[in-house]
């Protein structure tokens, strides 16, 4: 550590050669040392006599064992301005086995991961446990081993607060029969067509991604849409994977949409570029109508068989066995791990659900047997009456103080987004504030029911998740990505680097995305987004690799299930009501939407930038 009056710099190796004043293209090492040029750095940055802590600079390079044979000599050369002396303490610490192929062994982690997730050999939760296990295993075996204080703090607490208090709001919600009333009501809407309730679904969820965000509006509209289809005797996957996708697309109309967004335009180098939010929807919020009407289409040709259908509705007595099938399910899973007594009730519980499964079965095969005119008018279906009879709100003074608080909730997340500089009210606070309201209003005396109520394997997984991003950060598998595109950008002609800068950024952030968390890969890029549009030799101008990051990150969070935070949040709320999304599945749907979307944004930028010119003054 040296004194706060040092402005000091180390120099293990020879410093990076100044750029070019004109555009060229530069070579491997070239681009390289452009990449790492001002880092490492120890600088103090307070002036002679500023008052400030001590600095800790770690400095990591490799030698081979000829270099140790030959017995070079290593010299760390330090300089300062101040006129008092400078303390300075030097630990050399020697890297345990293997640390050179570090990056390596953190990609066999997440390999490793989506082995166990896509073959469903354990539960994703599980699997997500034991990945961050083996990061922390490998952190240590090359003595980088974070203390549990540290490992605590990877874990992104505002994002499991979040999910924790709309859970809470939603379990309260659902008891007052309103997600059946509305079932009802966009059945109405429809006339009974699944392919206009899913255009009217998948055009109400592009607009609350954009002006809330993908999280929080996944989370309130799963458990409508699954009473919804269960209401109009819909497989309610496709519908449900449909929308989680329109959500992830709608998150790019705004600045607060999409977290990956809200990192970019977090960044001082990007504020000071003039990229705000007016910016982000100027630039961006076309290009997401275009994809948008792309992504309606592919559903529309790939779910034919399921959209382009006109439904029975099932019966009120195949929804009481509907909603019979759903309480024991849970009661059993609760009751499975408990003592024998315990365990021998779920045992005949699971044999009364499969009766009860058997039932429902039976009555929509004799129901799909039945002469049916599609031609007759959705109000005139057999049981409408009843179901309207059945499906209304059961407590209405629960329901107005419900939605009271819902709507101050929804409010407060949008006045966050939106007067952030004049106030400011973290999202996660308001969750928990509400859901803390709505108990009290509620006089909620049942705590151990309301919190059965929460996807616990959810934010379970998201934690460990978030462990294991940050392990493979530190193993620095994504900083070598980004410093490949970079190099990738850097070693092309400078009259072609502008598209192959669009291209390699979209589609490599896309990839990347759809497999690791966009969070840290953004977090990861920005730095070198920004040091590749502040240098002049490169040509390039922020807007185009912003927007082509943001549109990446943004859109390839479709590929797979843990693409991005809303496909799992979905797919916990979906499990939790008895309909279990596969990986396999997901991926089936998401990795041709990806890749059509992706092509789309990236047409799109070429256009704008490339052909226009637009945003490189």
């Amino acid at each position: 550590s040296s004194s706060p009056s040092s402005s000091s710099s180390s120099s293990p190796s020879s410093s990076p050669s100044s750029s070019p004043s004109r555009l060229s293209r530069f070579s491997r090492s070239e681009g390289r040392a452009l990449i790492q040029q001002g880092a490492p750095s120890i600088a103090a940055g307070g002036g002679h006599g500023a008052p400030s802590d001590d600095l800790t600079i770690k400095l990591v390079f490799s030698t081979s064992g000829a270099v140790l044979e030959n017995n070079n000599v290593f010299r760390l050369n330090l300089t300062t301005n101040a006129y008092d002396p400078v303390a300075l303490q030097i630990n050399i610490m020697q890297h345990g086995f293997g640390y050179r192929y570090k990056e390596i062994y953190a990609a066999l982690v997440v390999l490793g991961m989506y082995i166990l997730i896509i073959t469903e050999i354990v539960d994703r939760m599980i699997s997500a446990v034991l990945g961050s296990f083996m990061i922390l295993t490998i952190l240590a075996l090359i003595d980088e081993r974070p203390s549990l204080e540290v490992i605590v703090s990877w874990i992104d607490y505002n994002t499991l607060a979040l999910l924790f208090g709309m859970m809470i709001i939603v379990g309260i919600f659902s008891t007052t029969g309103f997600f059946e009333w509305i079932a009802i009501k966009a059945y109405d809407a429809s006339k009974g067509k699944v392919w206009l309730l899913v255009v009217i679904l998948g055009c109400f969820t592009l607009g609350a991604s954009g002006i809330l965000d993908n999280v929080t509006t996944m989370l309130l509209l799963t458990p409508i849409i699954v009473r919804l289809c269960k209401v109009g005797n819909i497989d309610p996957i496709p519908v449900l994977i449909t929308t989680v996708m329109l959500s992830n697309v709608g998150g790019n109309f705004t600045a607060v949409g999409d977290p990956s967004v809200v990192i970019i335009v977090s960044n001082k180098d990007v504020a000071k570029a003039g990229i705000g939010f007016a910016e982000v929807f100027f630039f961006m919020a076309p290009g997401t109508v275009f994809i948008s009407v792309v992504t309606f289409v592919f559903f529309k040709f790939y779910y034919k068989n399921e959209f382009n259908i006109v439904p029975k509705l099932a019966s009120p007595q195949t929804l009481q066995q509907q909603r019979e099938i759903e309480i024991w399910t849970k009661t059993a899973r609760r009751m499975a791990g408990g003592i024998p007594e315990e365990r021998q009730v779920a045992e005949m519980l699971q044999g009364f659900i499969v009766n009860l499964k058997n039932q429902v079965d039976a009555a929509n095969l004799e129901a799909s047997n039945e002469e049916f005119d599609p031609d007759r008018t959705y109000r005139g279906l057999p049981g409408m009456a009843e179901l309207r009879a059945q499906c209304k709100i059961t407590d209405r003074r629960l329901f107005v103080m419900c939605v009271s608080v819902l709507s101050l909730v929804v409010g407060l997340f949008f006045v966050e987004n939106f007067l952030s500089e004049w106030v400011h009210l973290p999202l996660p606070w308001v969750a928990i504030i509400g859901s803390l309201m709505l108990m009290v209003l509620a006089d909620i005396h049942d705590m151990e029911g309301l919190l059965h109520k929460v996807e616990w394997s959810t934010l379970i997984f998201f934690g460990s998740l978030f462990v294991l991003m940050e392990g493979v950060d530190r193993l620095g598998l994504i900083d070598y990505i980004g410093e490949e595109i970079a190099l990738i950008i850097l070693t092309v002609e400078p009259e072609n680097r502008l598209v192959v800068a669009i291209i390699v950024l979209v589609w490599v952030s896309a990839i990347v995305s759809a497999i690791i968390d966009s969070i840290p890969y953004t977090a990861a890029m920005i730095p070198i987004v920004v040091k590749l549009a502040q240098n002049p030799a490169v040509g390039l101008g922020m807007k185009p690799l912003v927007f082509s990051l943001a549109f990446g990150t943004g859109l390839g969070g479709n590929g797979t299930m843990i693409g991005a935070t809303a496909n799992l949040v979905m797919a916990g709320l979906a499990e939790q009501n008895g309909y279990k999304i596969s990986f396999v599945r997901f991926a089936k749907a998401g990795i041709p939407v990806m890749f059509v979307t992706v092509a789309v944004a990236n047409v799109y930028l070429l256009i704008i930038f490339a052909g226009f010119g637009l945003g490189l003054e």
